[in-house]
């Protein structure tokens, strides 16, 4: 804890993504703000480690660049982004099956209509769902009815092993639930952000991107340091 004090417009508790995140955009709008960290560094759970000569992130951690706030706040090109395939790989008992993206690797389209991960009803059903969703405007997508994703993914005939080996694993995954309850226009926004970027990982690590954000916000006078995290 520091002795001196400080008035100050706005408090950040955590310099995690989020934390950094508000602040910039509280700096932007002429407050005065201060970012109060308690670990040494900035990101929170996004952190990279060295170890010899390899570079390890904690945790899954990838970086979208279609996300509208990393189009708004990030320099893509200063991370030196690497880019992964657009596509997954399932893995089941029988054997395992890679479903990419057709658009960017039109050679893989004959496996991905393999029966191993859904009809090809289903698949086209699917497609159907996501081209609408990608690339249609952001407007259109807000006024849908604003049931489950599930209900949404079953309204579409999307309702087979693509649905139960891909798609509802790999989306409990990033919303943080398996019930399907999640709200159709933010499950939308996700499917929309994740067709039209390919993610990826800065060439330093993950900790690259809070370390970069951090640098946005304006150095705090009068503090002990010149850093302008506590």
């Amino acid at each position: 804890m520091q002795s001196s004090t400080r008035s100050v417009d706005v408090v950040v508790v955590g310099a995690g993504l989020a934390g950094l995140a508000a602040a910039i955009r509280v700096a932007r709008a002429g407050l005065d703000v201060v970012v109060l960290e308690a670990a040494e560094t900035v990101g929170g759970r996004v952190r990279t480690d060295r170890v010899d000569s390899m570079l390890l992130d904690r945790g899954f951690q990838l970086l979208n660049p279609s996300y509208p706030a990393v189009r708004r706040m990030v320099d893509l090109e200063a991370l030196s982004l690497r880019r992964f395939g657009t596509g997954v790989v399932v893995a089941r008992a029988y054997g395992t099956y890679r479903l990419m993206d057709p658009r960017r690797a039109p050679r893989s389209l004959l496996g991905d209509l393999s029966g191993g991960t859904g009809s090809l009803r289903e698949k086209l059903a699917f497609a159907r769902y996501g081209i609408t969703t990608a690339y249609g405007p952001v407007s259109r997508l807000l006024r849908r009815p604003d049931v489950s994703y599930g209900v949404a993914l079953d309204a579409a005939g999307v309702r087979g092993e693509l649905r139960h080996a891909v798609l509802e694993p790999f989306l409990a995954g990033v919303v943080g639930e398996d019930r399907q309850e999640t709200s159709r226009h933010f499950v939308d926004l996700l499917l929309r952000s994740f067709a039209r970027g390919v993610p990826g990982l800065p060439a330093a690590g993950m900790q690259a991107l809070p370390e970069q954000l951090a640098t946005l916000l304006p150095a705090c006078s009068g503090w002990p340091t010149s850093h302008r995290f506590y």
